[in-house]
């Protein structure tokens, strides 16, 4: 079993799996749903690598004063069981107050 998050979300972003790591790690995802900070700007960043013909994404995070690095694969966009995987890692705790910053875009 995976020790962190995995999150599974269908053709329009609806959560369809999250594994039990997820819930430990963010236990208000659920009530949350697509206003979660997992999913800030996700859809803009989707669009900007699907226009580079992209299959996936890694960024920086920070939740809760703590940092992650999100990898987000998807599926062909025109298959109707098109599927997005989110792999969360965590990399470190930030004093309060810290943050970092996602990186611009190529």
């Amino acid at each position: 079993m995976n020790p962190n998050p995995v999150i599974e979300l269908g053709r329009n972003r609806e959560i369809c799996y999250v594994n039990p790591a997820t819930a430990t790690f963010f236990p208000d995802y659920h009530r949350l749903g697509a206003n979660h900070p997992l999913f800030n700007n996700l859809p803009e960043l989707l669009e900007q690598a699907n226009a580079r013909g992209m299959k996936s994404l890694v960024r920086k995070i920070t939740i809760n004063g703590s940092c992650f690095e999100e990898t987000v694969l998807w599926s062909d966009s025109s298959s109707d069981k098109q599927r997005m995987a989110i792999y969360v890692n965590k990399i470190s705790d930030f004093p309060e107050g810290k943050s970092v910053s996602l990186p611009e875009a190529d």
